[in-house]
């Protein structure tokens, strides 16, 4: 239901455990913590996903902002970090030079 009601804003993910995605928000001065469970959309997030602490988008119901996710089956909040976006840069450059590129 958030999913679909929810409205966009800015979080910051702090914690990344097993199945679990810990994250902080703030809507209308009120500071927000909270954690999804994530055992059954583990295919939507990176193979190591602490590359992902830091920004992201949360979405929270409007009547409830306590109410929130960081991730459902069709939208995620996650964004790329830049270390992990220069990483995976530099992997790609490391490959194409030797030629081996995943496909």
């Amino acid at each position: 239901m958030v999913n679909r009601i929810g409205r966009t804003h800015d979080g910051f993910l702090t914690d990344v455990s097993p199945g679990l995605l810990a994250y902080q928000y703030s809507v209308n001065g009120v500071d927000y913590s909270a954690s999804q469970e994530i055992d059954d959309l583990l295919d939507r997030i990176p193979e190591d996903p602490a590359h992902l602490i830091g920004h992201v988008n949360i979405k929270y119901a409007p009547r409830n902002p306590a109410n929130s996710i960081l991730l459902c089956a069709s939208w995620s909040g996650l964004r790329t970090s830049h270390q992990y976006r220069q990483a995976e840069a530099a992997r790609l450059t490391r490959a194409r030079s030797n030629d081996t590129i995943p496909s």
